[in-house]
C-alpha cells in the first residue's frame, strides 16, 4: 500500500454474525501489533452486557465562549450576540444560548474575584 495506509475494509457482514462477533473478527484482521489488538480487544470484550451511549451534544470550545463574551462585553443585546454567533460557527441558536450563558458564568466568575480581592486590599 502506498504511504503505509492500511488495506481497505470490507465492511459486509455476514447474517449469522453477531455485531459484537463481527467488530472482534474485524479487529483481528487488521496489520500491526499484536499487543495494540490485544489491548483493544480486551477494552471491548470489558463493555460487553454494558450499554454504550453516544450523545449528539456540542462540546463548548473556549475560543467560541470567548467570541460570546467579547459581543457581551461590547454593549451587544443578547439576540444580536446568539444571531452573530449562528451566523458565525454554524450552529444552533440553542448551542448559540449555551456559549451566552458559559460568557456570562465566566464574567460573574471574574467579578466575584474582583470583588474579593477588593476586599482584600480594604481589610
Amino acid at each position: 500500500m502506498p504511504h503505509g495506509l492500511p488495506p481497505p475494509f470490507e465492511f459486509q457482514r455476514p447474517d449469522e454474525v453477531s455485531e459484537l462477533e463481527w467488530l472482534l473478527l474485524e479487529i483481528q484482521r487488521i496489520d500491526g501489533c499484536q499487543r495494540t489488538k490485544d489491548a483493544v480487544l480486551t477494552l471491548i470484550k470489558a463493555q460487553a452486557g454494558k450499554v454504550i451511549r453516544f450523545t449528539y451534544r456540542v462540546l463548548t470550545r473556549p475560543d467560541h465562549v470567548q467570541r460570546a463574551r467579547q459581543l457581551l462585553d461590547a454593549g451587544n443585546c443578547t439576540p444580536t450576540v446568539r444571531d452573530a454567533l449562528v451566523v458565525a460557527y454554524g450552529c444552533s441558536t440553542r448551542h448559540a444560548y449555551h456559549l451566552i450563558q458559559e460568557a456570562l458564568n465566566q464574567r460573574g466568575k471574574d467579578y466575584a474575584r474582583a470583588m474579593e480581592a477588593a476586599q482584600q486590599i480594604l481589610i
